[in-house]
């Protein structure tokens, strides 16, 4: 399910300090009759100047046909000419242009991988970046200062930076996938608090299993179910013993692969447990997205995974108020409680080549998608196309909404007006955007979304921890973990799968067993690299 920040935004609050009075400004005419003007500094050019921009093309509309663009063209004096492959063949279209010198002056959206990064930035193709965004970026250089850790990640082992990133203050951007939440209905029918220990969990989930059946007059119900092979529950149940992965995790400046720690083990033993006494869905691996969702909409689960709970629970938005989220659980391996969090942020998502005749003024144009409005003006477009000003029907206030003949159930709308749509794109985005109305009667409140920030700021802000931050590797180290995943992944998948539905029994030796596995296949000659690459990390830190 894609997140629209956009939609579901609250309304815009002032953005933290760093990024005040550095960019453009978007002239905010109340008039609804599309007249629109932004003024970026330093522009216009004297001169007219055309720039070429490949970027992956979301299946809308072409993009020289987006107001987005025109308005930026008309904003700058630049002229631009795109090559906007499907987005599901754009990293083939991409390497096709690589390989044969064919590429334009611009990157946009591209997604670039550390290895195309290092290898295209080594020969000159992609050029460096950090002396023009000290001359003419000053919004990218005040949010690099701001967050030196996005820095180290998007800075390549030779001290350059060849591509900007996509940085997401958004509450929801904490999220390494949508949350878990604990179903309301089952918590009120019982009277239950939400758990804060192992011990109160397990309590809380045979309960679940015990009493709602009677409650809910059915014959049984699951307290867990999840799809996809346990891959999206997995990553926050292993909270629960200390580890926000079920890979590699960099814990004070130590790197392990936590399969081969005593607290997987006892994440797995505790998972057999619960899987033997029912608490678990006995075809956790294999359900499909459609059964496990029928679950959901018949009210059978107490405890999922889903972006938004209505959505699992098929209840009203005022229902899912009462859905509480996952707090961290406090156990022997995790004494203090930690949530695996997001780092926030994709790199690779604007480079300039070295075709590129003027790079300092192309850096300049998309130096103002890194502010506030910016930002906005990314995803909502220019007036007057997607959306309008109007006066509110009960505040008086000014407020955005969806402009004359935009149906509100069309999720494309806006993917007419903007490339910021259906990929990442070079921006940061702020922790508001303003939220679009569909009329103006509607009330302003957005109250699932506050509760959502409220849930999410409560938990992930305190006790998030992101397992390994985004790292250049070099392409020997690339290739290395590469094919050491590829049987290791397999590997694991299949043990974790035996063991948890007691195809195969944990005991000291199947334990051993599979230790001596996952270390032929290479585990140690995997840690090993992450290793390095973390303390190359660590040392452009200092």
């Amino acid at each position: 399910m894609k997140r629209k920040l956009v939609l579901l935004g609250a309304v815009m609050a002032v953005i933290i300090g760093l990024l005040a009075g550095c960019g453009g400004n978007i002239s905010q005419n109340a008039a609804d009759d599309g007249q629109f003007s932004l003024n970026l500094p330093g522009f216009p050019l004297s001169q007219p100047m055309t720039v070429s921009i490949m970027g992956p093309h979301a299946g809308v509309v072409d993009w020289d046909e987006m107001p987005f663009w025109h308005a930026i063209s008309e904003a700058t004096n630049m002229n631009f000419q795109f090559t906007t492959p499907p987005n599901q063949d754009f990293l083939t279209n991409l390497n096709l242009a690589f390989a044969a010198d064919n590429l334009p002056d611009v990157l946009f959206g591209a997604s670039l991988t550390a290895t195309h990064q290092i290898e295209h930035g080594a020969v000159g193709t992609l050029i460096p970046l950090q002396d023009l965004i000290r001359t003419y970026a000053p919004n990218i250089q005040n949010v690099l200062d701001a967050h030196p850790h996005i820095r180290n990640s998007i800075t390549a082992p030779d001290g350059n930076i060849y591509a900007l990133p996509t940085i997401n203050l958004g509450f929801d951007a904490i999220w390494p996938v949508g949350p878990v939440y604990y179903n309301g209905l089952w918590m009120d029918a019982l009277g239950a608090e939400v758990p804060r220990t192992l011990d109160e969990f397990t309590a809380l989930m045979f309960r679940f299993r015990d009493e709602m059946p009677e409650i809910l007059g059915v014959d049984r119900v699951w307290p867990i179910s999840a799809t996809d092979e346990m891959v999206w529950l997995r990553v926050w149940m292993l909270s629960f013993f200390g580890m926000t992965s079920r890979a590699i995790e960099a814990t004070d400046g130590i790197v392990v692969h936590n399969t081969t720690t005593d607290a997987y083990r006892a994440f797995i033993e505790w998972m057999n447990m619960l899987f033997n006494e029912g608490i678990v869905h006995p075809e956790i691996y294999s359900l499909s997205g459609d059964q496990h969702n029928a679950l959901g909409a018949s009210n059978l689960v107490g405890f999922f995974q889903s972006w938004h709970s209505y959505g699992f629970l098929q209840t009203d938005q005022e229902q899912a108020l009462r859905n509480p989220m996952l707090r961290p659980i406090v156990s022997e391996w995790s004494p203090n409680g930690v949530l695996p969090r997001s780092p926030g942020f994709s790199i690779g998502q604007l480079a300039i080549t070295s075709n590129a005749q003027n790079p300092g003024e192309i850096l300049r144009m998309f130096d103002f998608l890194y502010t506030e409005e910016g930002a906005v003006f990314a995803n909502h477009g220019p007036e007057g196309h997607w959306w309008v000003y109007d006066t509110h029907a009960v505040t008086g206030q000014q407020v955005r909404v969806l402009a004359p003949g935009v149906d509100p159930e069309d999720g494309m709308s806006r993917g007419r007006v903007t490339p910021f749509f259906g990929f990442p794109a070079p921006q940061l985005i702020p922790p508001y955007v303003p939220r679009v109305l569909d009329h103006v009667n509607i009330p302003i409140e957005a109250t699932f979304v506050e509760f959502l920030e409220s849930e999410t700021r409560a938990t992930m802000e305190a006790y998030g921890k992101v397992n390994f931050p985004p790292t250049m590797l070099l392409q020997d180290e690339a290739d290395i973990i590469a094919v050491i995943n590829a049987d290791l992944n397999l590997e694991i998948n299949m043990r974790e799968a035996q063991f948890i539905t007691g195809i195969t029994p944990i005991n000291d030796d199947t334990w051993a067993d599979f230790q001596d596995t996952l270390v032929q296949i290479g585990i140690n000659s995997l840690v090993e690299v992450w290793q390095a690459a973390h303390d190359r990390w660590l040392a452009a830190a200092q």
